[in-house]
């Protein structure tokens, strides 16, 4: 799975890298299936994309307040639904 991420998620992307996900800044992502940000604030946040996701779409991570284990999980379920 490629993963595109922010410059504020790099400590998470590091991490997911570690444990075999292929994660490439969002500026050299082309193919992404999954989009990974930390910021805490969504406005804005489309203009951010790298404009070449996969065919499928992509599946977009706020990735603060979660360790590396949890964005795993939901990376390989491939959903994500924040309940509050």
């Amino acid at each position: 799975m490629l993963i595109a991420y922010t410059e504020d998620a790099a400590p998470q992307a590091r991490a997911l890298s570690r444990m075999g996900f292929t994660c490439l800044p969002a500026a050299q992502a082309v193919g992404y299936e999954a989009f990974l940000y930390g910021a805490t604030v969504y406005k804005g946040i489309f203009l951010r994309l790298p404009p070449r996701p996969a065919e499928s779409g992509a599946l977009l991570l706020p990735c603060r307040g979660k360790s590396p284990e949890q964005l795993a999980l939901i990376l390989r379920r491939r959903s994500y639904s924040p309940l509050f």
